[in-house]
């Protein structure tokens, strides 16, 4: 199992967007020095707190201040007014100036508000999430590219330059539904579960990937499974919890309010169910000592998770206490799992 961080930044109380950023590089920079070799940017748009809305500018300033952490979207939201051809282009040459560093991972959206913002039909966003990621894994691939689809038909087009990385830079592909899965499994490198779902459906849900990535005659060897997953590890389970259990709640108390949790059989939480939050978030989150930390990834890593994307920066933490935790965590947690 590999590890790495996950970042969703924009402006917090007393520390505007800018302020973030600058304290996310000097944290991811302090993560590539002990050998987490991925970071995920995600991306929202129109969101309240101005979360940044535009990940490949983001993820260039990274890359020039960084060496050797993979770096990529976390994920790209496909499905809103993005052109396929464009991105594989931007992803092309961030590939090449990074030095072969590009961790691409897209996904469908669910924001009601930024479907409308873009005029785009919600339930357009499972086919064109996926005649994207065919499209650009051809234009990365192949010369002379040629598709007919429902949103885009491409006669011809060759791509330049090519990404470093060969036969392409992986394309994870995010998904909480089993057809959205599936749909991973079908076209993507890879499946990218976001932090939300059980560990039961998780498990689910890595089987039916496997499932289709099989069927879809796809080579084994180049499976993975990230998971994006709220993480926070300090000296024992209650200094854990007194030092980032706050942020934590607060950052499941936005996707509860957009209805946006789900319970073991899927089913949608009620939003007005804050009497919830805290089994929720005990439930969900890796939170604890360095034990409880150690066992809790040894299930991630028997369901069949192959890169663990830890998102330890919550609102209000101070700098100091995420690098106490990304030092923990790859000192004493990950040498077990």
């Amino acid at each position: 199992m590999e590890f790495g961080v996950s970042y969703t930044i924009g402006s917090q109380p007393g520390r505007p967007f800018q302020a973030g950023f600058a304290a996310a590089l000097e944290e991811i920079q302090f993560a590539e020095e002990f050998g987490m070799t991925t970071v995920q940017l995600s991306s929202q748009h129109f969101e309240e707190n101005g979360i940044l809305p535009s990940p490949f500018v983001a993820c260039s300033f990274l890359a020039a201040h960084t060496k050797k952490i993979r770096i990529g979207p976390g994920i790209l939201l496909f499905p809103l007014g993005y052109n396929p051809i464009h991105v594989a282009e931007d992803g092309a040459v961030f590939d090449i100036l990074s030095n072969g560093r590009l961790n691409f991972a897209m996904g469908q959206g669910f924001r009601a508000e930024e479907f409308a913002g873009f005029g785009i039909e919600r339930k357009e966003r499972r086919p064109r999430t996926r005649e994207g990621a065919e499209i650009i894994r051809k234009l990365w691939t192949e010369d002379h590219v040629n598709y007919d689809g429902r949103f885009w038909q491409l006669s011809d087009v060759t791509l330049r330059p090519k990404p470093l990385q060969k036969p392409n830079p992986p394309i994870w592909i995010s998904g909480e539904n089993e057809p959205a899965v599936r749909l991973a499994g079908r076209v993507g490198d890879g499946w990218f579960a976001d932090p939300k779902q059980t560990l039961a459906i998780i498990r689910r849900n890595a089987k039916a990937f496997h499932e289709e990535y099989a069927t879809a005659g796809r080579d084994p060897e180049r499976a993975e499974i990230g998971i994006w997953r709220e993480f926070y590890v300090s000296d024992t389970d209650e200094k854990a919890w007194e030092e980032a259990g706050k942020g934590m709640r607060e950052e499941f108390a936005k996707y509860l309010s957009w209805s946006h949790l789900v319970d073991d059989e899927g089913n949608i939480i009620p939003p007005d169910r804050t009497d919830l939050l805290d089994d929720i978030v005990r439930d969900r989150f890796v939170c604890g000592g360095p034990e409880h930390c150690i066992e809790a990834l040894k299930e991630y890593k028997e369901i069949g998770i192959t890169h663990f994307v830890a998102h330890i920066q919550f609102v209000g933490m101070p700098s100091e206490l995420v690098r106490k935790s990304m030092r923990i965590l790859m000192e004493q947690v990950a040498p077990h799992v």
